[in-house]
């Protein structure tokens, strides 16, 4: 039986091996206030929040990037990190769990000089 966790833990397991380099997190992020703060991450999470055991489900990567400038977003950068994180996971098949794409959608943030994109994914569990 699959959880939307165990599917996450997919997701999150398999952009760690396609982009070693990126900082990823799973539900959460860091402040964007922090000197630690990456200038560009990844968020693994669940559309919406699901307990217990699922066969159809949603979730996202979001890509945040720090702005260019105040008010001008990267959207060379963005554009780039979401069509391998698209490659990285449409069609995938591990575990009894497929990961297909289906849509994103930009966000701005005029407060944390970051802006992000959400890139949705259907997944199918298959549960015995």
């Amino acid at each position: 039986m699959k959880t939307i966790n165990d599917i996450l833990t997919v997701a999150f397991a398999k952009l760690k091996v396609d982009h070693p380099t990126m900082t990823i997190y799973m539900r959460k992020h860091p402040r964007f206030d922090t000197e630690d703060a990456p200038s560009a991450f990844f968020v693994v999470n669940s559309l919406p929040v699901v307990t217990g055991v699922v066969e159809t489900a949603y979730m996202n990567v979001n890509i945040h990037v720090d702005e260019i400038d105040p008010g001008k977003p990267d959207f060379d950068k963005m554009d780039q990190y979401t069509k391998s994180v698209i490659t990285a996971l449409h069609e995938y098949q591990t575990d009894g769990v497929e990961f297909y794409y289906e849509s994103h959608g930009d966000e701005n943030s005029y407060i944390t000089g970051k802006d992000y994109r959400n890139v949705r994914f259907k997944v199918i569990a298959e549960n015995s």
